[in-house]
Parts: C-alpha cells; structure tokens; sequence
C-alpha cells in the first residue's frame, strides 16, 4: 500500500505540476503576445518619430529660406528707399536751383520794369543798371501802349519768365 499511495501521490504531484505548467504556459504566450504588440506599437513610434524629424527638418529649412527671403527684400527694400532717397534729395537740390533762378530772373525783370517805368516814356534812351553794369536800351520805333512796346513788352516777359519757371 504504501506504494499506492506513493504513485497515488506522485500522480497528482504531476497533475498538479502539469497543470501549474498549462498555467505558466498560457501566461507565457499571453505575455509574448503583449511583448510582440508593444513592440509593434515601439516599431510604429519610432516611424513616427522619424517622420515627425523629417516633418521638422523641412519646417527648419523653409523657415531657414524664408528669413532668407526676407533678409533679401529688406535688404532691396532699403536699398530701393536709399535710391528714392537719394534722388528726392537730387530732386529738392534740382528745385532749389530753379527756384534760386526763377527769384533772380523775376528779380531782374522786376528791376527792368522799375528801370523802364522810371525812364518814363522817353525811347531811345539808354538805362544803366548799376547792379550789374548792363545796359537796356528801349527801341525808338515802339511806344508804350502799343503791342509789344514799352511796359507792356516787360510784362509779357516777366510773365512768361514766371510761366517757364512753374512749368
């Protein structure tokens, strides 16, 4: 008996070890299972991550392309601002000048006119500007009043001397 009870025994022992082993077993395949998705979910990741640096890598070039666009067109921009700059500048020193030589032209055809009004209506009379030393002489043919004559001849001129200047 004592050997029925051993194999009794033992029988079980291995029942038992061999149910602990089915246990183990489907724990075993259930923890590869687990492993094999989270490497597949580690796999998808690491995808992601690479086309996440991709992603980034063109973001950082085009930005890099558009600051250097950017710095283009400033650098245009304030080279285009320099030359308008520039030729305002030209342009107000160029109206200055003009506007010096219109005042001086008005300014003598101002003193013509005084001169002649002065001379009254005496033709052939030569006037002497002290100013400048030159000399205006009336013509003796035409009198004032007339077209083309006297006074009326020195504000024609005066007034096409302003016409041309603001033209």
């Amino acid at each position: 008996m004592a050997m029925a009870e051993r194999e009794i025994a033992l029988t079980e022992e291995l029942r038992s070890v061999a149910e602990r082993n089915q246990k183990l077993e489907r724990a075993l395949a259930s923890s590869r299972a687990r492993e094999e998705s989270l490497w597949k979910k580690i796999d998808l990741m690491r995808i992601e991550e690479r086309k996440l640096e991709e992603a980034e890598e063109r973001l950082c070039a085009q930005l890099g392309q558009l600051e250097v666009e950017y710095m283009e067109q400033s650098r245009a921009h304030k080279e285009q601002l320099e030359m308008e700059r520039s030729a305002h500048s030209r342009d107000l020193q160029r109206l200055a000048e003009e506007f010096a030589a219109v005042e001086r032209r008005l300014e003598e055809a101002q003193a013509k006119l005084e001169l002649y009004a002065s001379n009254g209506d005496r033709p052939r009379e030569t006037i002497h500007r002290q100013d400048q030393g030159s000399l205006l002489k009336s013509s003796g043919d035409q009198k004032p009043g007339k077209n083309g004559g006297g006074l009326e001849r020195l504000l024609v001129m005066w007034s096409k001397l302003a016409v041309e200047s603001f033209a």
